[in-house]
């Protein structure tokens, strides 16, 4: 129950009427004696002062997602700052701004300025018991993670936000931040397998407390695909956290991505009509949606996903759900021509040198390379220097050519981690280091370079070849390390659009000689 007060301020006049009696001998007058120091009563209605009310609807919170609560004034000019006193402060407390669930339950809240009162109710649940214990915890981990960044630069607000799911968790675009390095207050706050209903919850720490300029979102995906939503219910759900966004942040602008394709269906076997028709049916309503509001922008790469019709074009895909981690150049180059200006790394478009800090997680150190903005995938020499810092436990740096798996790759690699580097590789699952082929130590440089043709590939170390992958059909070519801080530079490309240097390369006698040989069996060579 609410209950509303107004305080009214009245006004009350005293009115004296004072008479006199004395003898007298003559006639009364018919008209009255005017005294002009005496003032007449007023014969006008009393003012009162009109405050207005504040209401204060009742709220949900849950557990691990402080919120606010939204006061209306009925008369904003006496809107007044408010002070919340809490019946069971068991349940929820209040600091900095924020109402923070303690643990599920209820307790009312008595609400307070100089002018007005009243009463509302907070109800609290457990985020565990919306998501399931199991799920909870992932997400709750996967939250902090991806906050923490934000959190260690001293919580600044404005700049541009990226939200959503594993398009945009850096697990997946893991050069996130390679991309973006030119620009100040970008930031990624991607969760993976996440939903439009999961970020009703997640934007209460992921996008309110930022309170971006510009919020860039994909979502939706997984409501289709792993909630097996209609495409009414995902229109309805995605509305409804837009106007969430436009509520809380109504200065703030939103670039909205469709939803792509994936190359399997709900529950399994091919891409069908009947998906298509469900991802169509959602792209159109919210096209239409974000061109009738001033703060929002479609964004639409579907185009790149399919062939022609509804075939999808798998290239596109590097696990028939997500991008190529080349393929993020064009959502970037998109978001440019939507209007957000932000600025790509020009190193992004041309690797020339780079750093990876100590990292022992694969996903956070790889590097993408790029020759006038295109990733090198066969015919290329790429060369350049190296030095290796601080390392841990099984430190090694890779240079692979299969972005989804890593199974090829040339290593340099302290194999017995005892400070000396070997030139090794890891090829189909089968891992060696050709002892003192290499043998160079932190803080020496290093010359490497990576060579590839149609059919095969070759590693250089110091300028002696050290292995040759047998028509491996190699892919695009990503640097990286785990467990070891290394500076790249003085990087060099030569690719087949330059015929002739790229045939000086090919003109080497060692690789003139496999280049030559007719065996097609898929293998690794020590040189």
């Amino acid at each position: 129950m609410k209950i509303n007060r107004a305080f009214f301020l009245s006004v009350g006049f005293l009115v004296a009427l004072c008479f006199s009696c004395a003898p007298s001998t003559s006639e009364p007058t018919t008209e009255p004696t005017s005294d002009p120091s005496i003032s007449e009563p007023s014969t006008e209605p009393s003012e009162e002062i009109n405050y207005g009310e504040l209401i204060i609807p009742d709220a949900t919170i849950y557990t691990n997602f402080p919120d606010v609560v939204f006061p209306t004034f009925t008369n904003p000019e006496y809107a007044s700052e408010i002070t919340y006193t809490i019946e069971n402060e068991k349940v929820v407390k209040y600091e900095n701004g924020y109402f923070v669930a303690l643990k599920a339950g209820s307790t009312g809240v008595t609400a307070t300025t100089p002018y007005h009162e009243t009463e509302f109710v907070i109800n609290t649940v457990a985020y565990a018991d919306a998501k399931g214990a199991n799920t909870t915890n992932w997400y709750l981990g996967r939250i902090s993670s991806v906050e923490s960044r934000w959190i260690n630069d001293g919580k600044p607000t404005g700049g541009t936000l990226f939200i959503g799911d594993s398009f945009f968790d850096t697990e997946f675009w893991s050069d996130f931040y390679t991309l973006y390095k030119e620009n100040d207050r970008v930031y990624t706050h991607g969760v993976s397998s996440s939903t439009t209903t999961d970020w009703e919850l997640f934007a209460k720490r992921l996008v309110y407390p930022v309170a971006p300029d510009n919020i860039v979102m994909h979502l939706g995906t997984n409501n289709i695909y792993d909630d097996y939503e209609t495409a009414d219910a995902v229109i309805t759900n995605t509305k409804r956290l837009l106007e969430d966004f436009q509520t809380r942040l109504p200065e703030t602008k939103v670039y909205y991505f469709a939803i792509e394709p994936r190359i399997y269906n709900p529950g399994g076997g091919n891409f069908t009509e009947i998906t298509y028709d469900k991802i169509t049916a959602v792209n159109t309503a919210m096209k239409e949606y974000c061109d009738n509001n001033d703060k929002m922008v479609f964004v639409d790469a579907t185009s790149y996903c399919y062939t022609s019709g509804i075939t999808v074009n798998a290239d596109f895909f590097r696990d028939g759900t997500h991008p190529k981690l080349e393929n993020y150049l064009i959502y970037a180059n998109l978001l440019k021509d939507a209007g957000l200006n932000l600025t790509i790394n020009p190193s992004y478009l041309n690797t020339t040198e780079f750093s990876i800090a100590q990292s022992t997680q694969i996903a956070a150190t790889n590097t993408l390379v790029r020759v006038n903005g295109e990733t090198l995938k066969n015919n290329y020499s790429l060369k350049g220097k190296m030095k290796i810092g601080t390392s841990g436990t099984n430190p090694h740096i890779q240079f692979s050519l299969d972005e989804t798996n890593f199974q090829n790759r040339y290593l340099v690699w302290d194999n017995d981690t005892n400070g000396v580097y070997n030139a090794g590789y890891a090829y189909g699952g089968d891992h060696k280091a050709a002892s003192g082929s290499a043998a160079v130590k932190a803080n020496e440089e290093i010359k490497w370079e990576v060579v590839t043709t149609e059919k095969h590939s070759y590693f250089y170390v110091n300028d002696v070849l050290q292995f040759i992958f047998l028509n491996i059909n190699a892919k695009t070519l990503i640097i990286g390390a785990e467990n070891v801080a290394v500076d790249f530079y003085d990087i060099e490309a030569i690719t087949s659009d330059d015929a002739d240097a790229y045939a000086s390369v090919l003109a080497r006698e060692e690789i003139a000689q496999y280049e030559s040989s007719t065996d097609t069996s898929k293998k690794a060579i020590i040189a």
